[in-house]
């Protein structure tokens, strides 16, 4: 790594990785460069980290989803170059633009339809992300949405002995019982999009997290949100997984709703 990159900033760390923006001497371009903190714990965990290369590269290029340029093992620890997506997180974002009002509808709209787009190809290559969050969702050079970070995905058929548990502000139900499936996506999508829609901070236990997973929206205010927009977070957020829209079902929401 050090012999090829020269690393310009930090871009983020969290327990198990850190990110940094770092120029390839070859190219001279900036690029995002994900390393394992931690040498492999054993073969399974190896195998484990090599799931996410896997993926990534399945999913390949796509305008709304993180693209993986190379991969590469060094010392123990996992390193991804990927590419830089300059505008920063989704939850960086909506820290800056939320602090005093909510975004504007017809941004969530759009925001909304990239992340749909992105989870789309996902779910159509077979493949459950089971981490959406605005932390993991990223704004590109020209401000579209690219959803990140597939350490947690799984690639179906689903094994019987999948763990897998993200956040918990933005979980879903089911996934608690062990149940996973494209539906838990839709439901974090779903919080995503109430987020914006409303303006709250999602509550990670007690009373009010209890009330978002069994349909009760009675907390968030609505004002001035389109009806329609507020019945797909509904449809979305509806506690029995096969009530939920597919991804499908959300895209020709969208195509309607661009036409309204």
């Amino acid at each position: 790594f050090e012999s090829h990159f020269t690393v310009e900033r930090t871009l983020g760390s969290g327990e198990f990785s850190e990110a940094f923006a770092a120029r390839f001497k070859d190219d001279k371009r900036l690029y995002a460069v994900k390393r394992t903190k931690f040498p492999y714990a054993g073969l399974r965990d190896r195998q484990r980290q090599l799931n996410e290369v896997e993926i990534l590269w399945r999913i390949g290029q796509h305008p709304h989803c993180i693209c993986l340029v190379d991969a590469w093992e060094q010392m123990g620890h996992l390193y991804l170059q990927m590419e830089l997506c300059s505008g920063g997180s989704l939850k960086e974002h909506m820290d800056a633009q939320c602090a005093n009002d909510k975004l504007a509808e017809t941004e969530i709209w759009d925001m909304f339809a990239d992340m749909v787009a992105g989870l789309k190809h996902i779910h159509d290559l077979g493949i459950l992300h089971l981490d959406l969050k605005p932390a993991n969702v990223l704004l590109d050079d020209n401000g579209r949405l690219r959803i990140g970070d597939f350490g947690l995905a799984v690639m179906e058929p689903l094994s019987r002995d999948i763990e897998r548990e993200g956040d918990r502000e933005y979980i879903a139900p089911e996934i608690l019982d062990g149940k996973y499936g494209r539906p838990a996506d839709v439901f974090s999508l779903g919080l995503i999009v109430l987020e914006m829609a409303a303006n709250v901070v999602l509550p990670d236990n007690g009373l009010p997290w209890r009330k978002l997973r069994n349909g009760d929206l009675s907390d968030c205010d609505f004002t001035g949100t389109s009806t329609l927009l507020v019945t797909c977070i509904r449809h979305m957020l509806n506690p029995v997984p096969s009530k939920r829209p597919t991804v499908t079902d959300l895209t020709d929401k969208l195509q309607k709703a661009c036409s309204v």
